[in-house]
């Protein structure tokens, strides 16, 4: 499915392994389509970082935090090369406000509970295959990410 369509101003932007999107606790001002490649989405509490999913082609990531209007809860960082499209708030908000008044209210009740999933799982320490679809860290990733984030 091609999310960017109708878009007239999406541009892609291509970034190597390592490369940070964004960061736990800054201001959400895009929300991000991986048209390609993969990242890694995680909550680092303490010393500890806890897998909450991979992003790949056509995925999109960071849009609970602007649907929302706050902060992203967790981290997003490249695993694999990545082509991507930064999608600013500020359209997404627009977009939403133009559309019926149950879109907005819909949209930011979805982002709150995935927000208040990642909350959980990162007060209460949790780990599991399957909230990384079944996958664990390789130790090649867990180096790159945490690098990537500390």
């Amino acid at each position: 499915m091609n999310l960017l369509l109708n878009s007239n101003n999406a541009e892609e932007e291509i970034l190597p392994a390592g490369s940070v999107i964004f960061k736990q606790g800054e201001r959400a001002d895009f929300a991000y389509v991986i048209r390609r490649g993969k990242v890694s989405t995680v909550v680092k509490n303490e010393k500890r970082i806890y897998p909450i999913g991979i992003i790949e082609s056509d995925g999109i990531t960071g849009e609970d935090a602007v649907f929302s209007h706050s902060i992203y809860k967790y981290s997003a960082v490249v695993l694999e090369q990545v082509t991507l499209v930064k999608i600013p708030a500020k359209d997404i908000q627009q977009y939403l406000s133009d559309s019926p008044d149950w879109m907005a209210i819909l949209f930011k009740e979805l982002a709150t509970k995935v927000q208040n999933t990642i909350e959980i799982i990162s007060q209460n320490k949790i780990q599991d295959d399957t909230l990384f679809g079944g996958n664990d860290f390789s130790e090649k990733d867990e180096r790159l990410i945490s690098k990537a984030i500390s």
